[in-house]
């Protein structure tokens, strides 16, 4: 009976000896870049063949979704055996040493195996120079690497501020992909951003160094620098899903063609020397101005529209300025801006001027201008809309008015403000402390309101506008805004762009809005407190 037990456990040990021999656990290559992936195949058998589910434990890699699975039974002898094969694809978290294993496997009827770690260097990706797509192509032929390159197109590096610069991102491949995305988008802090949605972008075929390659834009942007000096247009990763060919030992009868694996591709960052504008102008670019013919209603009002348009953003402009003080009461009401055309990128803004007569008898309407910069000649210039003459009935006067309306307001602020100062120097010297604790709940209640207008971008720039207004600041100006506080608002505006021309692309609308908006309001209340 002894010698029986003794005999089952040798030749138990003995299987469980040839079990662990034949699993295997291999990763390739063993040298990657940082923009690669990895094949990791665990072949099991007989026994082990069984097992269901394997959990890799993986150092510096990570691994999406299941396995492929691919099971072989032979019948050889009267002696049947089976082959298990589960091959994952892995992709480097960061560069340096990585690891797959050790891996313990327990199949049923105790038999157990320890497959030891395969150790892999992930190592700095190669830099591609975009200047020569042709010779990117060729290196990475040679190192074989999937011939797939991210490239930025930025047609002019040096530029003066507020000039446009139509930058696109294009992927580049001679392999078959499956889809792609971006994984980095990058933040352009020093620019104000006009997005030109590509989501419906077609693939078009270009030649690299003789030969065909498909190539298509995954962003394209038109991008306006806020301020002089050296600005980065900082990298671009997207991540792709290639289709790598597989040999077929079947030859042409084989039904598998290939295998998809996920790539890392980074465009290089850029370097833009911003040239500051010669002295304090309206708008940067090449614009025209023009103006209706002035109309009197019934009620005595006299109005016009006028119209910018031209090259360049008109994002942060304010109202045209008289060319001579005008007799009347004025409002202006701004009525509309559009993008007409990309490529360069044309804008057109209107406003509507009402005016209320202190006087009967012939209102002289003034001129309007706008002062302007020509990057394209480095010269200044002005836009203007001439003036025009209207007859006035007596019944239509207002006698009294004294100043035209923008200074009435100024006057009658500066009274109000001659008040708030003296109220809100005696509120600092009494109750400094809860101010600062009123300031948080302060912060708190804006962002509810801003956080109910987060997927209705109109809803959500009238919102900014009278958060602008209720801390004394100009909407319009802080477009224009140097600093912290400046790129804080235009990232919430370009936030408010983006989900309106591409809703798509904001995968959760609510939190990019709160983390945005969270760093706007402290700094507007910091500044206007």
């Amino acid at each position: 009976m002894i010698a029986r037990r003794l005999a089952s456990l040798a030749v138990l040990a003995v299987l469980s000896v040839a079990a662990r021999g034949d699993n295997e656990l291999t990763v390739e290559p063993r040298s990657v870049p940082a923009d690669e992936s990895v094949r990791i195949t665990l072949v099991l058998r007989d026994s082990f063949a069984s097992i269901d589910s394997v959990e890799l434990p993986l150092e510096n890699l990570e691994v999406k979704g299941p396995p492929s699975t691919s099971v072989e039974v032979a019948f050889v002898n009267g002696v049947t055996s089976r082959k298990k094969t589960l091959t994952w694809w892995a992709t480097p978290k960061a560069e340096g040493a990585a690891r797959v294993g050790p891996l313990v496997l327990v199949a049923s009827g105790s038999a157990r195996d320890e497959l030891p770690a395969v150790e892999i260097a992930v190592v700095p990706q190669p830099v591609i120079d975009p200047a020569n797509p042709a010779q990117a192509f060729t290196q990475l032929d040679m190192s074989g690497r999937d011939q797939v390159l991210l490239i930025v197109d930025v047609p002019k590096t040096e530029v003066w501020q507020g000039d446009g610069i139509d930058v696109t991102w294009y992927l580049y491949t001679a392999v078959s992909i499956r889809r792609y995305s971006i994984s980095v988008n990058p933040k352009l802090d020093g620019f104000w951003v006009e997005e030109e949605p590509v989501e419906n972008a077609v693939p078009e075929e270009v030649i690299v160094g003789g030969r065909a390659i498909q190539r298509v834009a995954i962003r394209r942007a038109t991008l306006f620098p806020l301020r002089a000096g050296a600005l980065e247009i900082p990298a671009m990763e997207a991540g792709i899903e290639v289709i790598r060919r597989m040999s077929d030992p079947l030859g042409s009868f084989g039904m598998l063609e290939g295998r998809v694996v996920d790539v890392k591709r980074k465009a290089v960052a850029t370097r833009i020397m911003v040239r500051p504008l010669p002295g304090a102008v309206d708008v940067v670019g090449a614009f025209t101005m023009g103006a209706t013919a002035p109309k009197l209603s019934p009620s005595g009002t006299v109005s016009f529209d006028v119209t910018v348009r031209g090259i360049g953003s008109l994002r942060a402009t304010r109202p045209p300025r008289w060319l001579a003080p005008v007799d009347a009461d004025v409002q202006i009401e701004e009525l509309d801006s559009e993008i007409a055309s990309r490529g360069p990128l044309t804008m057109t803004r209107r406003w509507r001027y009402v005016l209320f007569p202190r006087a009967a008898g012939r209102l002289a309407v003034p001129g309007l201008t706008l002062r302007a910069f020509d990057p394209s000649r480095g010269e200044e210039y002005s836009v203007s809309a001439a003036g025009a003459e209207v007859v006035v009935p007596r019944a239509a006067a207002r006698p009294g008015g004294g100043e035209t309306k923008p200074p009435a307001r100024d006057a009658e602020a500066g009274g109000g403000l001659a008040i708030a100062a003296a109220a809100a120097a005696l509120v600092c010297s009494t109750l400094l402390a809860a101010w600062l604790l009123r300031g948080r709940r302060h912060d708190k209640r804006e962002l509810v309101r801003l956080m109910a207008h987060a997927e209705n971008p109109r809803d959500l720039r009238r919102a900014l506008a009278d958060l602008a207004a209720s801390h004394g600041r100009d909407s319009r100006a802080l477009f224009a805004e140097a600093g912290e506080l400046g790129d804080a608002w235009r990232s919430v505006h370009s936030f408010a762009d983006l989900v309106e021309k591409e809703p798509g692309s904001v995968s959760d609308a609510r939190r990019e809005l709160r983390k945005r908006a969270v760093r706007l309001l402290p700094l507007l209340r910091r500044t206007t407190n």
